[in-house]
């Protein structure tokens, strides 16, 4: 698996920020601005073993549906959520909260993740994709593999400061 890492100084509370991100709601202020949510269903704010089901479109055609679960809930420092089924075999999004100051935190997020099609090395050593789950449209998968890592970064980039805490410069 990948391992994303992304540490952003924000001038807010800890509570502030773990309200927000508890709350799956607040999901659409921090998708990339191709990523439309269709729909969200879950039985409210983070809560561990709790689900989220999301049915998204990507480039506004690609239909995605995520089912996760909250795996780890410590107010006001930590949430963890892993994926459960959707288009990684392997995704586990971890938001840590640390204060720095009086109105100071470090928002740490990191991202393990795994495609659910992975690249091997025949022993003619070509390559040749090896599929551990279905996708639609097969054929497609092979152009995705490399922008799988820097969608995942510009998400994370985007979800460390929601929209009110950009504006707070």
């Amino acid at each position: 698996p990948s391992i994303f890492h992304a540490s952003t100084p924000l001038r807010a509370s800890v509570e502030r920020m773990f309200e927000f991100h508890s709350n799956p709601r607040n999901l659409t202020e921090v998708m990339p601005p191709t990523l439309k949510l269709v729909s969200l269903k879950t039985d409210g704010p983070a809560l561990e073993g709790r689900m989220i089901e999301l049915h998204c479109r990507d480039w506004w055609i690609i239909p995605m549906h995520w089912t996760c679960r909250w795996k780890t809930v410590q107010a006001p420092d930590l949430l963890v959520d892993e994926i459960v089924k959707g288009p990684f075999r392997l995704f586990i999004h971890e938001h840590r909260f640390e204060r720095r100051g009086a109105a100071e935190i470090e928002q740490n997020n990191r991202y393990p993740h795994a495609a659910k099609f992975r690249m091997r090395r025949r022993r003619s050593s070509t390559c040749a994709m090896g599929v551990s789950g279905r996708m639609p449209w097969p054929k497609l998968k092979m152009c995705g593999v490399p922008f799988v890592s820097a969608r995942i970064e510009r998400t994370a980039l985007r979800s460390a400061s929601p929209p009110w805490i950009r504006a707070m410069g």
